[in-house]
């Protein structure tokens, strides 16, 4: 505000003339449709279980932030193999990818 508040406030000024109806369309975060809770539940599911199986503990195998970004790798890079995630890098992709591959798929 101390720098740019009369830019500001004329910019907001002509805002109120502004119909409704001429707003841009509210931008939906990934992680708020169904569809991303529904398929962050079932990797999480699937990657507890392959922590048990292999005995490594859940804070060194994932983390939500991990699943998340697999999860935007997937749908919004479209499988950009230049660019993986942390998620199924090195030792992880043989464990994790192949069991979560076909949850990223069917969602």
């Amino acid at each position: 505000m101390k720098h740019h508040g009369k830019h500001l406030i004329t910019i907001l000024s002509k805002m109120k003339d502004v119909c409704v109806s001429k707003y841009p369309n509210k931008i939906l975060k990934i992680d708020d449709t169904p569809k991303y809770k529904k398929t962050h539940k079932e990797i999480l599911k699937r990657l507890i279980e392959l922590s048990l199986e292999f005995e490594i503990p859940r804070e060194a195998l994932f983390s939500k932030k991990m699943i998340k970004q697999l999860i935007e790798w997937a749908w919004l890079d479209e499988y950009d193999q230049t660019n993986l995630p942390v998620l199924i890098q090195s030792w992880r992709f043989d464990i994790v990818y192949k069991s979560v591959r076909n949850i990223l798929e069917q969602n």
